[in-house]
């Protein structure tokens, strides 16, 4: 048996031929990447011996870890399989430098390190964690199981060559409905990563676990993404999203998050403020406002500091929105990437006149929230308490203006959102991530 070890996907393949074929290809797949590592090779005799020899193809380049062995052992979790990667795994983790792909049970201690915080637990992990990767997808999870699975398999089934991780946060330690649904995709090797639990719930507590754990756990990760579990990838999103990074030279990129809503009754719902994306081209923009969809480089968390998002709007909302707000006013470059894009499943309870009309005004005391907090001194946050005033009566004119070509739903928007800034600076604020205000 013959393994190729370096940082990567297992790949089981029945016959050296096959093996040989794969690796050029897998080569040339990875020939952009950065932090090529020279690949060692592990050959396990017919009697057993160990030994490391020179590989046959692509030295000193990255590629898919696989494995060979007879077609009729090479079915996914066989017992043999599973005996042979034990002791192979057991071996080359005694060999200084030989990888860095590591099986969990020998890689306890590094978890731990990275998942320090008494309030963090770890629900789950995967077989196997490459700490090499560049590239980790974050999801905060809270009690929407079902369409868990449906976010964790559009994750699984992305179109790229790049080797990825994923960390998971349960943000229900009452119930933790998401965990097993994680723990499965993680057992079955098809994403690697963990699941962790974080016992502190509200919106920012959960998108900090994720991005600290994320940052800990995978030193060479320089880019994170964030999709929510009520959310489902196209294929090719995270390859355009990282694309566009490497490219553009991005702190941060977005994308759309598009609405498919369960009634289906009212399409034009799909222009309303709270449901339409923030920009329909691709290219630079001053700004995002959202997390649905992103990419945020490790040096943009360094220079924003700790926690990224702040926990004065962990039951509001908007740590996000606080979040970019504050790269933004410390220079860093923003990218959109209108292709890359996320559908969000909208249940018909958020379709309501009720709910979004809560929603605006939940947008408005986050506007307030932000500005009032970037404002420095007396006198600039006065400023702020005047503006938010004066929108009122401006947004009653723009709403009239808008219902000569808008339904009055969206008509209404500009006023609640106003409205919502007014409340915000009186002290009065929607708390939406509390655990009792969600319904699953």
């Amino acid at each position: 048996m013959r393994m190729c070890v370096n940082y990567g996907i297992v790949h089981v393949e029945p016959s050296p031929a096959r093996w040989t074929a794969n690796c050029t290809i897998t080569r040339a797949s990875f020939r952009e990447e950065k932090h090529a590592k020279a690949v060692k090779c592990i050959v396990l005799g017919g009697t057993g011996e160990i030994g490391s020899v020179a590989p046959s193809c692509a030295p000193g380049r990255p590629f898919v870890l696989r494995r060979i062995c007879p077609a009729a052992m090479c079915r996914r979790g066989s017992t043999t399989i599973r005996a042979i990667e034990a002791g192979l795994f057991q071996y080359i983790s005694d060999i200084k430098n030989a990888m860095t792909m590591i099986p969990t049970d020998l890689s306890a201690s590094r978890i731990s390190d990275a998942v320090s915080d008494p309030n963090r637990e770890i629900a789950a992990s995967s077989r196997v964690i490459d700490l090499s990767v560049g590239i980790v997808v974050c999801i905060p999870c809270f009690r929407r199981p079902q369409h868990l699975r449906l976010t964790l398999e559009s994750v699984a089934s992305q179109r790229t060559p790049r080797s990825f991780a994923v960390v998971m946060v349960e943000n229900d330690a009452a119930r933790r409905e998401s965990a097993p649904v994680a723990a499965e995709f993680l057992a079955d090797g098809r994403l690697q990563g963990i699941c962790l639990v974080e016992k502190r719930q509200g919106n920012c507590q959960a998108i900090n676990a994720a991005f600290e754990t994320a940052q800990a756990l995978f030193p060479a990760a320089t880019r994170f993404l964030m999709i929510d579990d009520d959310e489902i990838a196209s294929p090719d999103w995270l390859e355009l999203m990282v694309r566009t990074a490497e490219a553009t030279g991005a702190d941060i990129v977005g994308g759309p998050v598009l609405p498919v809503f369960d009634d289906d009754s009212q399409p034009w719902l799909s222009r309303h403020p709270a449901f339409c994306p923030a920009y329909d081209y691709s290219g630079a923009v001053p700004l995002i406002y959202g997390c649905g969809n992103c990419l945020i480089t490790r040096a943009a968390f360094e220079r924003s500091g700790r926690p990224a998002f702040d926990l004065r709007f962990n039951f509001l909302g908007g740590g996000d929105c606080d979040f970019f707000s504050r790269c933004r006013d410390a220079g860093m470059i923003f990218h959109w990437t209108a292709e890359a894009v996320i559908t969000e499943t909208v249940p018909q309870s958020r379709t309501s006149l009720g709910w979004i009309a809560k929603r605006g005004l939940r947008i408005g005391a986050i506007n307030y929230r932000v500005e009032y907090k970037a404002a420095q001194g007396a006198a600039a946050r006065a400023r702020v308490y005047a503006r938010m005033l004066g929108r009122l009566p401006l947004s009653l004119m723009r709403a009239a203006g808008l219902l000569t070509s808008s339904k009055a739903v969206v008509a209404m928007h500009p006023v609640m959102v106003a409205l919502g800034s007014v409340l915000a600076a009186f002290g009065i604020e929607p708390k939406p991530y509390e655990a009792s205000k969600i319904v699953s």
